[in-house]
């Protein structure tokens, strides 16, 4: 069975804590698990993922906690193609 990635972002720990209630509904399912923040894991890692899920929060107006901030911003563009992402900003459907 392929195992299930969690990645998560959290400011407060409310995302942590989803995460980690989400591993143990999954383990106890018998899905294979692991669970990385997301400041821990490279693009790279990501791509060779078949099984994602991300879990984050938004802090204050709506921000990104710090610790998905800036690989989140490298990750959106790589996913999405610079292009998409410029049009996503000018419509202000992305900061």
């Amino acid at each position: 069975m392929t195992k299930l990635n969690i990645v998560y972002a959290s400011e407060m720990g409310t995302a942590m804590d989803v995460a980690d209630k989400t591993e143990a509904i999954a383990k106890g399912k018998g899905v294979d698990v692991v669970q990385f923040g997301m400041d821990g894991v490279s693009m790279d890692e990501l791509k060779n993922m078949s099984k994602l899920m991300i879990i984050t929060s938004t802090t204050g107006d709506g921000d990104l906690p710090m610790m998905g901030e800036r690989p989140q911003q490298k990750k959106r563009k790589q996913l999405l193609g610079p292009k998409l992402v410029k049009q996503l900003v000018q419509l202000k459907l992305l900061s």
